[in-house]
């Protein structure tokens, strides 16, 4: 890539359409469309203000109520791939899941240093990462 990945025309348009996700939680009851994913929240990490992130951290929540955390580079498309039956093992038996909370980093490496960091923590501290991040409406 040519100038980085924040001036990547892919990566930008990613970036843009995850924006548009809905947020709330109004669709479910039948009012209105169902996004494919909802995205409950997005980081804003130092590695990642004022800047297009161009690898991510997610945590999903899986039909049975568990989490499942991994590394993308297109979060909201990896979580299709996982809603598809296609994704990690563990989620195929799992569906559907829900994005509910990402973290963008600049550097692969530190993304992944991150998910491991995440996959060792115990289901309530993961609960209250995803209830302390601030919601936003990605619109």
């Amino acid at each position: 890539m040519v100038g980085g990945p924040d001036q990547d025309p892919q990566l930008v348009q990613r970036h843009e359409r995850a924006k548009t996700i809905p947020t709330d939680r109004s669709d479910i009851g039948g009012e209105g469309p169902t996004p494919r994913t909802r995205v409950a929240a997005a980081s804003t990490s130092p590695a990642t203000v004022g800047r297009v992130s161009a690898h991510y951290v997610y945590v999903v929540r899986c039909a049975d109520g568990s989490l499942y955390t991994g590394y993308a580079r297109d979060p909201v498309a990896r979580a299709d791939v996982h809603n598809s039956g296609k994704g990690a093992h563990y989620t195929a038996s799992r569906r559907p899941v829900t994005l509910l909370y990402l973290e963008g980093f600049a550097e692969k490496s530190d993304a992944l240093k991150r998910e491991h960091e995440l996959k060792g923590l115990r289901r309530a501290a993961k609960e209250a990462l995803i209830a302390a991040q601030p919601r936003k409406n990605m619109k």
